[in-house]
């Protein structure tokens, strides 16, 4: 199964996660998204890592962007 769809909309209809995903969103970014008419999780994804600076669903620690060098 690809998980590229139709459009948006299908891919919210069919996909439990990426809807849980768009819904947790602003609206605001939630009307980027439409938009753009991104048709797959793994766009979404994507998308959010760009427009955020940090990759949904990959949460605890090491999530933050980085900002600063390393010390050590």
């Amino acid at each position: 199964m690809t998980d590229e769809h139709l459009c948006l909309s299908d891919m919210l209809d069919q996909d439990l996660t990426a809807y849980e995903l768009f819904h947790s969103l602003p609206k605001d970014l939630q009307q980027e998204i439409i938009r753009e008419d991104i048709s797959s999780f793994y766009d979404l994804q994507n998308y959010l890592e760009v427009r955020t600076g940090r990759r949904p669903g990959c949460g605890g620690a090491g999530s933050e962007p980085q900002t600063g060098a390393l010390i050590g």
